[in-house]
């Protein structure tokens, strides 16, 4: 948290596993202590965030919600990992 009060660019991978199956609730709280604190109160720090996955629900939350995503955002398959972290890196 110390870079993003410096203000250093966020640049974020999401990487949903084939073995997800659901949300944990601890994971989720930390998630959203993460987007609403320091996600919300700095959105201008936002740069780039790639959500990897082949699950097929992933593509369409995207497709509906992806605009609500800070900054620039991409969907990759999983198979893409490496372009998405070269992305990232760009």
């Amino acid at each position: 948290m110390q870079r993003i009060t410096d203000g250093a660019k966020i640049r974020l991978a999401i990487v949903i596993g084939e073995d997800f199956d659901r949300f944990e609730a601890s994971a989720m709280w930390e998630d959203m202590k993460f987007g609403f604190g320091s996600g919300v109160t700095h959105p201008s720090l936002w740069e780039r965030t790639a959500l990897v996955s082949d699950h097929d629900w992933v593509e369409h939350a995207m497709s509906l919600f992806g605009w609500m995503m800070p900054g620039d955002a991409r969907e990759y398959p999983t198979a893409k990992l490496d372009e998405a972290i070269a992305w990232l890196g760009a």
